[in-house]
């Protein structure tokens, strides 16, 4: 991302804020809507670019925090690494992280699994439930 001229002045009034929106764009590319630009409607975005798009607060850094994401894969055409890079930073950093998700790949990354439904587990699930 690029630098910005400021005065000293300037620094200290802007410093705290453009880390926080560094950060937060960090967290766009982590999860790969690094293609989304400022001209594009909200309203074109599809479900997971909305939801990523507003999940960009993940990026904040914040510490001690319970996160509950609804399907945070839905929607991405790439970045599911990136995604679960984010994830794992989160717990790592010291933070308690849900994930509701069906995609395979995300559930087997998982320290704990937790299967809800009317029928037998998933074949995904049944085969990911591993606690490190």
């Amino acid at each position: 991302m690029g630098e910005l001229e400021l005065s000293e002045r300037d620094h200290l009034i802007a410093d705290r804020v453009l880390k926080e929106v560094r950060e937060r764009m960090q967290f766009l590319l982590d999860v790969g809507l690094d293609y989304l630009t400022l001209a594009r409607s909200a309203g074109t975005l599809s479900g997971g670019e909305a939801q990523g798009s507003a999940g960009s607060q993940i990026g904040s850094g914040l510490v001690g925090v319970l996160y509950v994401l609804d399907e945070p894969s839905i929607g991405l055409t790439s970045g599911q690494q990136r995604l679960i890079g984010t994830l794992e930073r989160l717990r790592t950093s010291g933070n308690t992280v849900i994930v509701v998700e069906h995609d395979e790949e995300t559930i087997r990354v998982a320290d704990h699994v937790v299967d809800i439904g009317p029928g037998p587990a998933s074949t995904a699930a049944a085969s990911s439930t591993v606690a490190r």
